[in-house]
């Protein structure tokens, strides 16, 4: 039996102060296809295994600080083959094409063509008393559950509560992972699913339905800070439905690596 299945997750937005990231190097430039030379939107953009990283804009256009001349700056896109490139050619160069790749879609032979009933795994009601932060104020920060499948599933919605503490409109971006063991895999899915929060409170829906996700294996759930406020002023807590923290991981930035969240505060 195919289950339809509606992700949930619940996320709490509220203001901080974090320093910002001090480097001596600070590089600016604009991401197009190798093709057509158009602009790239929200291409994630950072340092391979570091904490420094950026989301470029609606008009491929980024600002990157980093360490130092030597370092080298990795570009990936949903639909585009990643490319590394060396500061000094940036700094040379500030225009990176990236080419067109693959782009991968979970396929599950099903057997059997009957619906079942909507099943809802995550967070049913939010919790304003337990938060988890998500321990970075960059953009392309990543903040994500562990979806349990049992049966082959066909995705339907990804649903995030949202209460916003004086931020301005924010943009984020779905995102979901194949898990190899304890740790995800391969991004699943394709182009952004992208959604902005104007709200204070509330809920936001993704549809998942265009994209007739299938999946027959456990998967990570994520949701990506893309656009917003300065990127020090945001971080956001993650509210589950009880005083537990299972199957959380974070990342501060796109190219780094996921880490198991633990000891739980209040917010």
């Amino acid at each position: 039996m195919l289950t339809r299945f509606i992700c949930a997750l619940n996320l709490l937005f509220f203001i901080i102060s974090s320093p910002s990231v001090s480097g001596q190097c600070l590089v600016r430039g604009i991401v197009q296809e190798a093709e057509g030379k158009n602009p790239i939107p929200f291409v994630n953009i950072g340092i391979p295994d570091a904490t420094i990283g950026t989301v470029s804009d609606e008009d491929g256009k980024f600002i990157l600080k980093v360490p130092d001349s030597l370092a080298v700056v990795r570009f990936s896109a949903v639909g585009f083959q990643t490319l590394s490139v060396s500061v000094q050619d940036l700094l040379r160069q500030p225009v990176i094409y990236l080419k067109a790749g693959a782009i991968n879609i979970p396929v599950v032979e099903i057997t059997a063509t009957r619906l079942g009933e909507d099943e809802v795994l995550g967070n049913r009601i939010p919790s304003r008393r337990w938060g988890l932060g998500m321990g970075s104020g960059q953009l392309g920060a990543e903040i994500g559950t562990v979806i349990r499948v049992r049966q082959p599933t066909l995705l339907q919605e990804a649903r995030f509560g949202i209460r916003d503490r004086g931020a301005d409109s924010l943009l984020f971006r779905v995102n979901l992972y194949r898990l190899e063991g304890d740790l995800p895999g391969e991004r699943l899915g394709p182009g952004n699913i992208l959604l902005s929060s104007y709200l204070q409170e509330g809920e936001l829906v993704a549809d998942l339905s265009p994209y007739n996700l299938v999946v027959d294996e456990d998967i990570l759930l994520c949701l990506e800070w893309v656009k917003g406020r300065q990127a020090n002023q945001v971080c956001s807590k993650l509210l589950p439905k009880d005083k537990m923290f299972p199957d959380i991981l974070v990342r501060p930035v796109r190219h780094h690596w996921f880490e198991p969240k633990k000891n739980p505060g209040s917010s």
